[in-house]
Order: C-alpha cells, then sequence, then structure tokens
C-alpha cells in the first residue's frame, strides 16, 4: 500500500514538473520575442515616438504608422501591455482610419495588434502563475493609479471570475494586471486562453472600430 502511494505521489511531483518545465520554455521563448521587439523599439522607434507620445493626437499616430508601417503597430501595442506607460489606443484607431482610406490592411492590422496582446498576456499568466503575488504588485506599481489597483482587480476576479478577462481591456490598470492574476489564482490556461483571446479581440476590433467610424476627422 506505501509503495502505491508513492507511486502516485512520485507520478505527482513528476506532472508538477513537467508543467513547470514547459512554462519555463514558454516563458522564455516569449521573452526572448519581446526582448527583440524592444531592442529595435529602443534603437529605431523609440527615440522618435517618445518626443510625441505625451498628448498623441490622431494625426501624429497616423503620420508614425504610415512612415513605420505594421511593426510600430506590433511593438506599440506590445510594449503597452507588458506596462509601458504608453497609449495604444489612438494607433489602434488611426490604423482603422488609414484602413478605411485604403492605406492598411485592415485583417492584417487587427491580427497584429491581437497577437502582441496574447504574447504579452501569456507572459504575464506565466509570471503570475509561478512568481506569484509580487509580480501583481509589481505591476500596478507601475500602473497609473497604483494605490487602487491591486484591490480593484482582486475585487473584479472575485465578482466577475473568468469574465473578468472579457473587460479588463477597458479598464485602466486593469489591462495588464489581470492575466498575471489570472496565473495566481491558478486558473487553467486553456480557459483563460479562451477568455482572453475574446477579451483582446474584442478590445482590438472596437478600438480599430473608431477609426472606421471616425476616418474623416484624420
Amino acid at each position: 500500500m506505501n509503495g502505491t502511494e508513492e507511486l502516485v505521489g512520485d507520478e505527482g511531483v513528476e506532472k508538477r514538473l513537467r508543467s513547470q518545465a514547459h512554462w519555463i520554455y514558454v516563458e522564455s521563448a516569449i521573452a526572448a520575442l519581446i526582448l527583440t521587439v524592444l531592442s529595435f523599439y529602443f534603437a529605431v522607434v523609440l527615440p522618435e515616438a517618445s518626443r510625441s507620445s505625451e498628448g498623441l493626437t490622431l494625426e501624429q499616430a497616423a503620420d508614425f504608422l504610415i512612415r513605420h508601417g505594421y511593426a510600430l503597430l506590433f511593438g506599440w501595442v506590445l510594449l503597452e501591455q507588458m506596462g509601458l506607460p504608453i497609449p495604444a489606443a489612438p494607433l489602434l484607431i488611426a490604423a482603422g482610419a488609414l484602413a478605411r482610406a485604403g492605406k492598411m490592411n485592415l485583417t492584417f492590422a487587427v491580427a497584429l495588434a491581437f497577437i502582441a496582446v496574447i504574447l504579452a498576456d501569456l507572459f504575464w499568466y506565466s509570471l503570475g502563475r509561478y512568481r506569484g503575488g509580487r509580480i501583481l504588485k509589481l505591476l500596478c506599481r507601475i500602473s497609473l493609479e497604483p494605490d487602487s489597483c491591486v484591490r480593484r482587480t482582486e475585487n473584479l476576479f472575485v465578482r466577475r471570475g473568468v469574465h473578468a478577462l472579457l473587460v479588463a481591456k477597458f479598464v485602466p490598470g486593469l489591462n495588464t494586471a489581470a492575466p498575471s492574476l489570472a496565473g495566481i489564482f491558478r486558473m487553467p490556461v486553456r480557459r483563460f486562453m479562451i477568455y482572453d483571446s475574446l477579451g483582446a479581440l474584442f478590445w482590438v476590433v472596437t478600438v480599430t472600430s473608431l477609426g472606421l467610424m471616425f476616418s474623416n476627422q484624420l
């Protein structure tokens, strides 16, 4: 009997170790991709963008997109979702307006922004799952409202559960904190991916659609 229990216990430990190793590989791959994008942006795009990031207008966002193309859209959304205080909404709106004018491919622009969101969310989810509450506190410390970020994020998950991921992108301070909290709560990865993908797609399509509707303003 004891031998059977030990065997079951060893299998459980081995399964957990395999799961942790899998997420370490995923986390490392995503981190490598993010570092590559960061290197490009710090070297090429960010110096110019930082001079105009404050009060970024739709005209400026459209001009950035025209000059730097899809790479700017992907990297900018990724950096915002990683926690940098740079607004991605103006670029998404500008992308929608440029698509309406025939200067960008709307499907490709939405797909790139969506992939950027998912990559950042998977990174924070894996950190939250295996690094705990310290990651959430770090994210809230760099958010616009650090004092209430942790409390609001936890309350949102308590009230809405997994459905919080559907609206988190629309709530300032929660767009990056919610994925890490899902990891802290040990939400199954498949369930996280389903709801997070729906929330990310809803956010990207909604903001980009504003550019389609108000393209005449550019």
